[in-house]
């Protein structure tokens, strides 16, 4: 049986990178499991995910006015077409689980997993949670996080929170800590 697994994150490559760690990490355990990206139609996200060699779709780079404007009515316009596209793409692709890794692009494909009633985990790097995933852990069957410090952020959603810390690439892990720690002069005893 081939597992397919869809992963949302975009915008910034502090999304995109732990997720395509997390990618990285699934084909090695298990070349089968086959793997679509959602990201921003920014340049950065396609470019990673052609460079990485990910199958990928794309929906807007919309991002979330701070202050109430004329600017939301554009947004959610936005917000609705995407969640329509992605419910089009997890209805054709059909996958067992979607990962949003924070960003825009995730809130639209998380709803739509939530309407279609696919597994969803949210996965937050930062101790203190983006605006898109802290509005979508109602929506998360499991909240995945990089920091422990970070469950005193989940509110009422932190009994589904999972310690797993942030997936990096393996190209990095081969480096070597201890001289590189030397080399910028920095003490290998601090975090």
């Amino acid at each position: 049986i081939q597992v397919k697994v869809v992963i949302a994150c975009g915008g910034s490559g502090g999304h995109i990178f732990p997720a395509v760690a997390l990618a990285e990490e699934l084909r090695l355990k298990d070349a089968s499991v086959e793997t679509l990206f959602i990201g921003s139609n920014k340049a950065l996200d396609k470019r990673i995910f052609e460079k990485e060699g990910f199958r990928y779709s794309l929906l807007s780079a919309n991002k979330l006015p701070y202050k109430l404007s004329l600017s939301m009515l554009a947004f959610f316009t936005k917000l609705f077409f995407d969640i329509l596209k992605s419910v089009f793409i997890l209805a054709r692709f059909r996958p067992e689980v979607v990962l949003g890794f924070g960003g825009y692009v995730t809130a639209p494909v998380i709803f739509a997993s939530y309407l279609l009633r696919i597994p969803r985990i949210i996965h937050e790097q930062n101790v203190v949670p983006g605006r898109a995933n802290a509005a979508l852990f109602k929506l998360a069957d499991r909240i995945a996080i990089s920091f422990e410090e970070t469950n005193k952020y989940l509110g009422p959603y932190a009994y589904k929170s999972a310690f797993t810390g942030n997936p990096i690439r393996a190209t990095l892990l081969k480096n070597d800590r201890a001289g590189n720690m030397k080399k910028f002069g920095l003490d290998t005893n601090k975090f």
